[in-house]
């Protein structure tokens, strides 16, 4: 699917998720699943750790940020993973840039805003021209895109000159590269996977674990019933590691209603269908654009009863985690060809992540002057990523016992 705008003049066409379908699509393809998808945890562990501990230091630190806190997290996790950049503040450049970006990429998919989707010749007016404001927007967007892709991948091209680079999905890909075949290219196609990388996984995580947050205030019954969990396969004071999944049932059907509740992406990425189809007695021509609509998959009530509330028992039965469910990975993270490489990461990352706050701290609604609680409003802003707009709630550590064990914890797993 052509996108004037998006990757024509806004230097987006390195992006993963909006590339047409063709060969130069499916050799980025190709190296998400050799390092995403074969193995899904590949060397990912460590940084996820770190990611999470360095969280559960700033909750601790300054509890009434963790939404700052959620998204320095997720900034270091991604560039530790893609780049072996370790970030250490919010205002990092490497984080600052991808958010810039966000508004204007939406701005772009958002059909009928620029009229040069629907007539590409017009990409061809010089900015000057009066009503041709759009090439103005699209030179300040493509300075910024290329801040996103370009300056990371550059830092981890100086780090491996000086030997300094650490383990990371770009250096992998680095090392891979063929010297017998066209060298420029196959950087270029790492530079755009990489970006795609830490691009696509940022906003997305973050909504996710804001999310969980709210459904934490929400539905205290549901933390309880998750912490009472951890509590008595690890004992109180203790954080989990991924070896404890498998015997944290209710931590998992915690992670995947919130996958479900309040999908991150209510739209998937549009496709293109390339041969006439025939769904449910539907007649699907080649060439049509297809918007699944991925709220109303996560919405069925036939398949997810009462789906309006937060409820992780609809994934269990008899106290194990029922495979029989639709699992919303199916449909949160995109479909066929489309659906998101990092899926398995992203998850992991969730459930780590989810698991660590829950054993560190207890989370709960502001009270007012009577000592009463004050929920805060389910409200989600617009757009193709959804997001809880801004709340308050407390976040307090559990114990001593646990304040001792995220003060001695260490940043190098």
């Amino acid at each position: 699917m052509r996108m004037v705008m998006l990757n024509e003049l806004m230097g987006w066409d390195g992006f993963f998720a909006t590339m047409p379908y063709g060969d130069y699509w499916r050799t980025h393809r190709r190296l998400f699943t050799r390092h995403f998808d074969v193995d899904p945890t590949m060397n990912h562990h460590p940084m996820q750790t770190r990611a999470v501990h360095a969280l559960l230091q700033d909750l601790l630190d300054a509890p009434n940020l963790w939404a700052d806190h959620l998204s320095l997290a997720t900034g270091k996790l991604l560039m530790d993973a893609t780049y072996g950049i370790d970030v250490k503040s919010k205002d990092d450049k490497y984080i600052t840039a991808p958010e810039e970006s966000i508004k204007g990429l939406v701005k772009a998919l958002t059909p009928g805003t620029f009229l040069a989707e629907g007539f590409p010749i017009l990409k061809h007016i010089p900015s000057w021209v009066p009503g041709a404001g759009f090439q103005k927007f699209a030179l300040k967007e493509k300075a910024i895109a290329t801040r996103v892709f370009d300056d990371p991948f550059a830092a981890l091209k100086k780090d491996i000159a000086e030997e300094a680079a650490r383990p990371s999905f770009g250096l992998r890909c680095l090392q891979e590269v063929d010297s017998s075949r066209d060298a420029a290219y196959q950087n270029r196609v790492i530079r755009n996977a990489t970006g795609s990388v830490y691009f696509a996984g940022t906003n997305t995580t973050v909504s996710a674990l804001s999310t969980f947050i709210l459904a934490m205030v929400l539905y205290p019954e549901a933390q309880a019933k998750a912490r009472a969990e951890i509590d008595s396969v690890l004992g109180e004071g203790q954080l989990p590691t991924f070896a404890d999944e498998s015997s944290l049932p209710y931590l998992s059907a915690v992670v995947s209603e919130v996958l479900r509740w309040e999908v991150v992406a209510p739209f998937a990425i549009p496709h293109l269908s390339t041969e006439e189809d025939n769904y449910n007695s539907y007649t699907i021509p080649k060439g049509t654009l297809v918007i699944p609509n991925t709220w109303a998959v996560l919405n069925d009530e036939k398949t997810y009863p009462n789906p309006s509330k937060f409820n992780p028992e609809r994934f269990l039965k008899d106290g194990n985690y029922d495979s029989l469910v639709q699992d919303p990975m199916a449909a949160a993270f995109g479909y066929g060809r489309r659906i998101c490489p990092a899926r398995h990461f992203a998850r992991e990352f969730l459930w780590f992540s989810a698991g660590s706050i829950l054993a560190a701290f207890n989370i709960d609604a502001l009270l007012d002057a009577r000592g009463e609680r004050v929920l805060p409003r389910k409200d989600y802003g617009s757009g193709g990523t959804r997001t809880p707009k801004p709340f308050e709630c407390m976040i307090t550590p559990r114990s001593a016992t646990i304040v001792d064990a995220i003060q001695g914890l260490s940043n190098n797993p």
